[in-house]
């Protein structure tokens, strides 16, 4: 029997939290300083640890603001909708206005619900519920609990959370392994470039790269 998806607004589904505002602390400033990740955490490939940086808070950073595993990332400004799953490691930063949390309930997947704002019909959805300038989106939080979203039954997610994480992890791994390879092959050329000379009975003469 094929189920057929229900649409939903998120705002039913999921918790939508905004992050505190920040900006850049000068060196002999006063304010207080945090760790908080911040839009540059976001990639085609997840989320960089490079995105977390020393910021001067200017509000309050309340719990909800600090990340937990199975958080669904997505930038508040962007010139492209990004939704990445936060890993475990992650647990506790906060978030900064630039990135917006959303926080699934029990009827919903986080990895389903980030495939779906990563594929093209997702990403009209919420170009269609966002802010738009000419080169850039910007994504309240406000926008993001009306953004329409399929849903289904909460077993036939996870079924599908299961494909999704075993095709994720067979893409991490090939592109390690081919980071690996393309590092040897760079190592190797590198070395036969750099050989500045070789040994002869009369001292030391230029090298050739002829064995």
């Amino acid at each position: 029997m094929i189920v057929r998806p229900s649409i939903v607004p998120l705002g039913e589904l999921a918790e939508v939290i905004p992050g505190v505002a920040t900006r850049t602390a000068p060196p002999q400033g006063d304010g207080r300083r945090d760790r908080v990740l911040t839009v540059r955490a976001l990639s085609e490939h997840g989320i960089e640890a490079d995105g977390v940086q020393q910021l001067e808070v200017l509000g309050r950073i309340v719990d909800a603001q600090r990340l937990r595993p199975g958080d669904v990332l997505l930038p508040a400004r962007s010139t492209r909708v990004v939704a990445a799953v936060v890993p475990p490691d992650l647990a506790g930063v906060p978030i900064n206005a630039t990135l917006v949390i959303v926080r699934c309930g029990p009827l919903l997947s986080p990895q389903v619900l980030a495939a779906y704002l990563n594929h093209p019909e997702g990403q009209l959805a919420v170009a269609a519920v966002a802010q738009s300038g000419t080169a850039q989106i910007n994504l309240t939080a406000t926008a993001l609990r009306r953004l329409p979203v399929p849903t289904l039954p909460r077993g036939r997610q996870d079924q599908l959370a299961e494909v999704l994480g075993a095709a994720q992890d067979a893409y991490s791994n090939g592109i390690e392994a081919a980071t690996a390879r393309l590092h040897l092959a760079r190592t190797v050329a590198l070395a036969a470039l750099t050989r500045r000379c070789t040994s002869n009975t009369d001292g030391l003469t230029p090298a050739t790269g002829e064995e």
